[in-house]
């Protein structure tokens, strides 16, 4: 199949209304509906476009849904040829309508390229390190204004949802527009990446395609939500709130109080005396999370505060947001407002001030406990899988190191969080591992502070923030001293994770970029001797490498699965760090997991990327009803 071949690619893009204006962003929902569709193909070397309806007067017909259902049978039966691949411009939104309108089978099949996701592969600024006003638009607009200024502004003056004659004729001249522009931008975008010394990033965005109908059918399926454990979690954190609202209403912090940033400046800094830790931009005494924190070690009454607050906070993002948005969905599911592209997003709104409503929630920052957890559940009939993989950034720091401490670790399928707690005090590894495993408090305190040194030292962090990274992450009662004393203790054990900081800044410099394994790139342009830009150039050159395989590891884990989802009459649920859910029929899931789970330990990196891993890159897998009583299933198939 020759991706690569404009003549081979049909562009797709669709219209969409609904009761509400919002509705037309929300396939899932039912008041929703396709105005029009339109698609773009080369014929002897000319784009040719064309759109359903053709007109107005066939957009109004009384037969217009028998028509539309008959056009999208015809399209998808084109799209279905062997040779045939389907372009699009965040083309997982189009394919989501395509499910909605029944042909989720068809979906799973269909060759999909997003000239969105090839923009992305191609260098670019890390979006990270820009400021929120100035960070990069990858719409399809925007990529109109960058390469094709002659278009700018082909949508002005648009309706979308108005169905008076000169309206309807307006959005579908515009829908044929988008497809044609669609096509000839993605064709753009694939000539960058078919140049010389690109292979890698051509390979890594063909992959990244496949996982189109997974997130598209991850749009539709949501999220679902168990409402007597939501019931549960609120009552329980009202419980504990009320408790702290009353005694802290007894040493001058009352809600009132907390909720005013001058009045908790007076009463921290002025009532009670503690010192300032730092100062906001406009000089005035910082009250903020990591200020809270820092305080809270010196005084059990910030502790209180610390802890109303993130009650507070709690309760707004996991109890009042999950149910607001299955509310609002009338499905009983969250669903994401997002693209696939880089890390999905849960924290899904519609609207500003009062007329925000909310379709998701902040999944990424739930908290580990169970409780919370729990929430997120299996549909009926169904059973979540979660494969997770093991160790990631630890195992790519190894690879991308070559530490060979780290290595040896990884080979031997060692737990490198209890080999670094052992690092630091007069256990062997295999007596932390014992003492950890028999349940010592102690030795889960010790391999608690292996892990915080693992997962933030190797993205050079100095004493100070480690402490309080140990601190506002993970709630634990360091010093300056405990952080310094692991902090040597780290780079005494891996000796090579700071040779491979000097390494990776030298080529950052020389090449004007920054590369994963796989590939994608991220501009590094700027000053690298700069105050300003120094040092964020040289941990955007250490960083990415390791943060970025993750995402890169990822689209490969969910190329693998798609034919197994398929398979077993399984849809991909959700992603969440170094984790993928799933879901699938009981009957079915524990095959589907196992095999999910030795395919996944045995990714194509050789044949994808041109890497073959010193170290084993093994998944675990979990399964359960909910996603907070997940069990361990043992597969002994990894290398």
């Amino acid at each position: 199949m020759k991706y690569t071949d404009p003549k081979q690619w049909i562009a797709f893009d669709l219209e969409t209304s609904g009761l509400l204006d919002e509705h037309a962003l929300q396939p899932w929902a039912d008041n929703s509906w396709l105005t029009s569709f339109a698609t773009a193909r080369v014929s002897s070397g000319v784009i040719k476009t064309s759109v359903f309806p053709s007109d107005s007067s066939a957009a109004k017909a009384e037969d217009f849904e028998y028509h539309l259902k008959s056009a999208l049978e015809n399209f998808v039966e084109s799209a279905l040829q062997p040779a045939t691949i389907v372009v699009g411009w965040n083309v997982a939104f189009d394919a989501a309508w395509l499910i909605k309108y029944g042909y989720r089978k068809e979906v799973m099949r269909i060759n999909w390229l997003d000239g969105m996701s090839l923009w992305k592969h191609c260098v670019r600024v890390p979006e990270s390190t820009l400021p929120q006003a100035k960070r990069k638009s990858f719409g399809l607009k925007a990529a109109v204004g960058e390469f094709l200024p002659a278009f700018a502004g082909y949508d002005d003056g648009v309706s979308f949802h108005d169905m008076d004659d000169a309206a309807i004729d307006a959005r579908l001249k515009y829908n044929k527009l988008d497809a044609g522009l669609t096509l000839r931008l993605t064709a753009r975008m694939m000539s960058r990446l078919s140049k010389p010394g690109n292979e890698r990033q051509l390979r890594s965005a063909l992959v990244e395609a496949k996982s189109v109908p997974l997130v598209a059918d991850h749009y539709m399926t949501g999220i679902a939500t168990d409402m007597e454990a939501l019931k549960t979690l609120g009552a329980e954190v009202d419980k504990e709130r009320q408790l702290l609202e009353d005694e802290l209403g007894l040493l001058g912090a009352a809600p009132a109080v907390l909720s005013s940033p001058a009045q908790l400046q007076s009463l921290l800094f002025d009532d009670w005396g503690l010192p300032v830790i730092k100062e906001t931009d406009k000089g005035n005494r910082s009250t903020d999370k990591e200020v809270l924190y820092e305080l809270s070690f010196m005084d059990d009454r910030v502790d209180k505060i610390k802890r109303y607050r993130e009650l507070k906070g709690l309760k707004t993002k996991f109890v009042d947001n999950i149910v607001a948005s299955c509310e609002y969905n009338e499905d009983g599911r969250s669903h994401p407002n997002s693209t696939y592209t880089g890390r999905m997003t849960y924290a899904s709104s519609i609207g500003k001030g009062k007329a925000k409503r909310q379709t998701g929630f902040a999944l990424h920052q739930m908290k580990r406990a169970a409780i919370y957890r729990r929430t997120i559940c299996a549909p009926e009939g169904y059973t979540l899988v979660e494969w997770d993989a093991a160790s990631q950034e630890y195992r790519w720091v190894a690879i991308e190191s070559g530490d060979e401490t780290m290595l040896s670790m990884c080979e031997a399928g060692q737990d490198p969080h209890s080999f670094m707690a052992s690092e630091m005090t007069s256990l062997t590894y295999e007596e932390m591992r014992e003492a950890y495993q028999s349940g010592s408090d102690g030795a889960y305190e010790q391999r608690m502070a292996g892990k915080v040194a693992n997962l933030s030292c190797q993205y050079r962090i100095g004493p100070k923030s480690l402490l309080s990274s140990a601190r506002v992450q993970y709630g634990l009662d360091w010093d300056i001293d405990k952080s310094t004393a692991v902090h040597g203790a780290y780079h005494r054990t891996y000796q090579g994770v700071k040779k491979y900081w000097a390494r990776k800044i030298r080529a950052a410099q020389a090449l004007g970029y920054a590369e994963t394994i796989a590939g994608r790139r991220v501009q590094l342009s700027g000053d690298w001797g700069g105050a300003d830009t120094k040092w964020r150039l040289e941990s955007s050159a250490i960083n990415f490498p390791i943060q970025g395989i993750g995402a890169d590891q990822k689209y490969l884990a969910m190329a693998a699965l798609k034919p197994l989802l398929s398979k077993y009459c399984g849809s991909f649920y959700f992603e969440l760090h170094d984790g993928l859910f799933a879901i699938f029929p009981n009957k079915v899931v524990e095959k589907a997991a196992h095999e999910g789970q030795r395919l996944l330990s045995n990714l194509p990196y050789d044949k994808v990327w041109g890497f073959h891993s010193p170290i084993p890159l093994p998944w675990d897998c979990m399964l359960g009803p909910n996603w907070g009583d997940l069990k361990e299933l043992n597969y002994q198939g990894a290398r």
